[in-house]
């Protein structure tokens, strides 16, 4: 039994720490650019910037597809509320971003009492900004604007510090990893 746990242990940290390199290395801004642009409304309508969104160390943005139709974001939407305290205790905010309305917003952040943001990507400009867009949707489909899913971590100046992707849309990088990935870096000194 000992082993299987060792053993999932490794496949979990594989898929944040190397296993999928080569497909987070060419998803989004790349590592060490500065963060083209984060300027977005917020579940409440309230405009939300780097400044106003970031810890003292840094953001952890996640681009999900939608909180209204995509169970897999939905899914990590819930669990990372139980981690947004340990992440806090790095000196780093957690934000999501999605295509969906303020309304579908406001609701699943309210529905869940997420302690945490969910911010508003009004015509793609930042999904496009980033390099993220999915392209398999055309416009005038129901999903044209959804971003192909992933996680930036983000200095308090705007830096690209890190990101996290898998490839396709069912898998996320598991929390567990990222929160350990992201204390190495802290504990290191290679965090933001």
């Amino acid at each position: 039994m000992t082993r299987l746990v060792g053993l999932a242990l490794l496949l979990v940290s594989a898929v944040v720490n190397g296993a999928d390199d080569d497909y987070a290395a060419s998803w989004g801004p790349a590592v060490g650019a500065t963060l083209p642009v984060l300027q977005a409304v917020d579940q409440d309508g309230a405009v939300r910037t780097l400044d106003t969104l970031s810890g003292d160390r840094g953001l952890l943005l996640f681009l999900i597809r939608s909180a209204d139709w995509c169970p897999f974001c939905k899914r990590q939407l819930v669990q990372l509320k139980d981690y947004t305290g340990q992440f806090a205790r790095l000196g780093i905010s957690v934000a999501a971003m999605s295509y969906d309305s303020e309304e579908i917003l406001k609701g699943f952040h309210s529905s869940f009492e997420l302690p945490y943001p969910l911010l508003r990507d009004v015509q793609q400009q930042h999904f496009e900004a980033y390099g993220v867009l999915n392209t398999r949707y055309k416009r005038g489909h129901r999903a044209f604007g959804i971003p192909d899913p992933g996680i930036l971590l983000i200095t308090p100046n705007g830096r690209i510090k890190a990101k996290f992707a898998v490839p396709g849309f069912r898998q996320r990088p598991p929390l567990d990893a990222l929160l350990e990935n992201v204390r190495s870096m802290m504990a290191s000194g290679t965090g933001p």
